[in-house]
């Protein structure tokens, strides 16, 4: 009852601090989807209230009733975002009231879609300063490293086949997915612990351990590889002073990485991405199967077929027409299930938005980096960084779509216009 009572005054506190500075709206969304009542046994007396949707609700009031218009220019690569967005709602609406042959299957995907689309404007308007970016990335970490305690301390969820499963957040309980959710977090930890103040660095050096540690228990092999491009790309986008910045994280991931890791069935299941066909376990050859199945779904029906196009309507037949018969599921690849579902500009309409908002965040960043504002410039990297992770292991799972990528997509947009010249990042001047 303890833990029931501190979240609910932690999340009434937020709901009220909304009110006043909407990037607690924020907060309070990501709080009570992170720590989801209904998935711990403290949380079962208010478990079946949907409290994301709730605190979506508070999130949209606080932005409403203290929405103003910004003084300034935006990005115009954000401005290009925007329109992608809402390019992308239209087109999903055309092709779940036209197209799908099943409107009752195709409505749960086209529910979502919309309101993660709001979402990502809501995220926006809520981030006015530098000091509402560092809320919401502090906010991130924090309830990374709420799910890293009861995984690492509490031993919640359970090893199956040596993956971490029944542990997460909503939409989020299964290795896969909650290793897609937990990719993002490590480059905006490395950032905090590297940029920092004193009581920030602190926070991160309490959460990479715990975050890194959920991550490698989830065991996914497309969330290395999503973890090695975001090193990757920290490296290769940092420029000058940032570099050290990059180096000194990469190191300390590497270090903690070996560290973390003691079970030889996790370091056997990452090489097998490697192997040839012939070693390939059952897993990731079937998953080309799937894939081959994804592209087959796509020619037959180029303009899309509504939401779970794949996995309940065409994918077990033309997997039963190749002669595969595996378990209907997904098509374990984010590119090829958001064309199945919304046609090929739907996935063309997807990235257009995904790299208008790293351009974005790009060339904002590096505007930050000419001024000499060099902490600021290495966040920027890190935000580019957690989105190329993401979408790396997207190749590997449906997950695409997921709520978390249009939450990175929100903080990429907006870093052109938090950090201005004239603003740094203990700024608290709302825009």
């Amino acid at each position: 009852m303890i833990t029931l009572a501190a979240w609910c005054v932690i999340t009434a506190t937020l709901s009220v601090s909304a009110f006043v500075r909407p990037i607690f709206g924020v907060s309070l969304y990501l709080w009570t989807f992170f720590a989801f009542p209904g998935l711990s046994w403290w949380g079962h007396p208010i478990g079946s209230y949907p409290w994301s949707l709730i605190s979506g609700i508070v999130l949209l009031m606080a932005v409403a009733i203290r929405y103003r218009r910004f003084g300034y220019v935006e990005s115009a690569w954000a401005k290009r975002a925007n329109v992608v967005a809402i390019l992308i709602v239209l087109n999903a609406t055309f092709v779940h009231f036209l197209l799908a042959p099943k409107p009752e299957i195709s409505y749960p995907a086209y529910n979502l879609l919309c309101k993660f689309t709001l979402l990502f404007f809501l995220f926006q308007n809520a981030i006015r300063n530098a000091l509402d970016f560092k809320i919401a990335l502090l906010t991130l970490v924090l309830c990374g490293t709420f799910v890293g305690y009861q995984v690492t301390i509490e031993k919640r969820g359970k090893i199956v086949a040596g993956r971490l499963e029944g542990i997460g957040a909503p939409g989020a309980t299964s290795a896969n997915t909650l290793s897609s959710l937990i990719v993002p977090l490590i480059p905006i930890s490395g950032g905090l612990l590297l940029t920092g103040n004193s009581k920030e660095r602190l926070i991160a050096i309490l959460a990479c351990p715990l975050i890194l540690n959920t991550l490698i228990l989830c065991n996914s092999r497309g969330a290395f590889l999503g973890a090695m491009c975001a090193a990757i790309v920290l490296l290769y986008v940092s420029r000058g002073p940032t570099r050290k910045y990059a180096v000194t994280g990469l190191m300390l991931g590497i270090f903690a990485a070996f560290a973390l890791t003691g079970d030889q069935r996790i370091i056997d299941r990452f090489f097998t991405t490697f192997a040839s066909e012939s070693e390939r376990d059952a897993s990731a050859s079937s998953r080309l199967d799937y894939w081959k199945a994804g592209l087959a779904v796509i020619r037959q029906h180029p303009f899309g077929s509504g939401g779970d196009g794949f996995k309940s309507l065409h994918g077990p037949t033309v997997l039963s027409e190749m002669g595969i018969f595996y378990d209907a599921r997904s098509v374990h690849n984010g590119f090829i299930n958001e064309a199945c579902e919304w046609g090929v500009q739907g996935i063309l309409l997807r990235i257009a938005f995904l790299a208008c908002c790293m351009l974005a965040c790009y060339k904002g960043q590096r505007k930050q980096l000419e001024i000499g504002n060099y902490q600021c410039a290495f966040l920027g990297v890190c935000i580019l960084a957690s989105l190329s992770g993401f979408l790396v292991h997207c190749m590997f799972g449906s997950f695409l779509d997921a709520e978390w990528g249009m939450w990175m997509a929100a903080l990429a947009s907006t870093i052109p216009r938090v950090f201005r010249v004239e603003e740094s990042l203990t700024g608290t001047r709302d825009i």
